[in-house]
């Protein structure tokens, strides 16, 4: 083989190298997380993602928010004298804010909800629920296995001696 189709044969070698991984990793991510309805009929489907579209720019805002008032709490925490009432004051932006957007999820979802029929509400309230109380099976904080001091849902309560 000539030098010229040598490089060209490895060129071409690391690109189909380099796509087959792109391709692994889009394949992984979408394994691992795993669309919220896509057990829905398509129609339900679409109703949930024109909702929250329509709410994007309102959501922004406030991810927005949060992220200026991480700002100021950063600013607060580490100045050489801690001003506990500025600290308040922010961290209580910060938790109205997120307390804003939990309600305005929750608005979305009975909006759609109100619309759907029995069956398809069926197929969906699991997702929905998980997603309101945060309380997802599987679910576990930085690696760690469930709390001891919480009951799993399929384990009846230890007997108290």
């Amino acid at each position: 083989m000539s030098k010229p189709v040598k490089i060209v044969f490895t060129l071409s070698l690391l690109l189909n190298l380099i796509l087959l991984g792109y391709a692994g990793g889009c394949a992984w991510k979408r394994m691992s997380h795993p669309a919220p309805f896509a057990h829905a009929d398509e129609q339900t489907q679409a109703a949930f993602k024109q909702a929250f579209e329509q709410n994007r720019a309102a959501m922004r805002t406030d991810m927005e928010a949060i992220r200026q008032s991480r700002g100021a709490l950063e600013t607060i925490m580490t100045a050489e004298e801690f001003d506990r009432a500025a600290y308040d004051a922010e961290v209580a932006k910060v938790l109205d804010v997120r307390d804003g957007m939990g309600q305005r999820r929750a608005d979305i979802l009975g909006g759609v909800l109100e619309e759907l029929p029995s069956a398809e509400r069926q197929k969906v309230v699991q997702k929905i629920l998980a997603k309101l109380t945060e309380d997802r099976p599987g679910k576990r904080s930085y690696g760690h296995g469930p709390r001891a001091d919480k009951p799993q849902a399929d384990t009846p309560p230890a007997p108290q001696e």
